[in-house]
């Protein structure tokens, strides 16, 4: 499944929808990015969307584009009681996913912030969002992609908070991986859940 950097992300989304629909009792979904090629990196350096020094400053005044990373993650899921049956150790309960399409931008790095908006819009209108505590986005360190994403979070999900929205990128940790990079933060939000921690940007 290629959807770029929404990639993985998009496997997780259509992985719970064949469990919902009972097309499958459980699934593996996985993503992997390998760096084994310069032309990706001399085209993406061309276009202006690496870091220069080679830091991914997420959120900051200061960023100047992202850090390439490398990864592969694998998650099993199944349905809460059937991992409840068969003793599993159990990270995360999904309770709900959703995708969009940002349709037509200025570039690749220039999101659509009425599209994001959009989706969050439909995923959290039944929600109570004082018991959420913590975003995971996709904060690449691009200062137009960060300015736009952080926009729509705040105003869809920070907007009524009674406090104030803790948000992160584990880009800033490993690296953007790319085609991998929705399951990675999956990861990195189960481990944090497991540790009762939020890790710094």
């Amino acid at each position: 499944l290629d959807t770029a950097c929404s990639s993985s992300g998009h496997a997780l989304h259509l992985a719970c929808q064949s469990i919902i629909n009972g097309e499958s009792e459980m699934c593996f979904v996985g993503g992997s990015n390998i760096l084994i090629s310069p032309e990706t990196f001399v085209g993406f350096s061309q276009a202006t969307m690496l870091s220069p020094d080679g830091k991914c400053k997420t959120f900051d005044d200061n960023a100047n584009g992202y850090v390439r990373g490398e990864g592969f993650v694998s998650l099993l899921l199944k349905p809460l009681e059937k991992a409840i049956e068969d003793k599993d150790n159990i990270y995360a309960v999904i309770n709900k996913t959703g995708i969009n399409q940002d349709g037509k931008t200025a570039s690749i790095t220039m999101p659509n912030p009425e599209a994001q908006m959009s989706l969050l819009k439909d995923l959290y209108s039944n929600e109570n969002l004082n018991d959420l505590v913590y975003v995971e986005a996709h904060g690449t360190g691009t200062s137009i992609g960060d300015f736009n994403e952080t926009i729509s979070i705040g105003n869809i999900l920070g907007k009524n908070k009674n406090e104030k929205l803790k948000i992160g990128s584990i880009k800033t940790n490993v690296g953007h991986t790319e085609a991998a990079s929705g399951l990675v933060s999956i990861l990195k939000v189960c481990l944090m859940m497991e540790r009762k921690e939020l890790l710094p940007n």
